[in-house]
């Protein structure tokens, strides 16, 4: 029986317009890493970056004492991000 491995990549940032570039570029380097297309980066760049203003905006309503954390992982069978 082989082994299900799974990879997770975790980032918590303030909630401070702005920190959703640390959040961009942290899943484009782990999707170049994962051999992603360029053009699929680039929509994965950006949904992130809207997933994280909006949690930064909406959920956490500018509270610069709260987080925003982006959870991505894969295995085997599936990828998936979590704001």
């Amino acid at each position: 029986m082989s082994e299900v491995r799974t990879t997770n990549v975790e980032v918590r940032l303030p909630s401070r317009m702005g920190f959703e570039k640390v959040a961009m570029s942290t899943a484009a380097s782990v999707a170049k890493l994962m051999g992603f297309r360029e053009d699929r980066i680039e929509d994965l760049k950006t949904a992130v970056a809207e997933a994280c203003i909006n949690a930064i905006e909406h959920g956490n309503r500018l509270n610069e004492k709260l987080s925003v954390g982006v959870v991505r992982w894969k295995s085997r069978s599936s990828t998936t991000a979590q704001g």
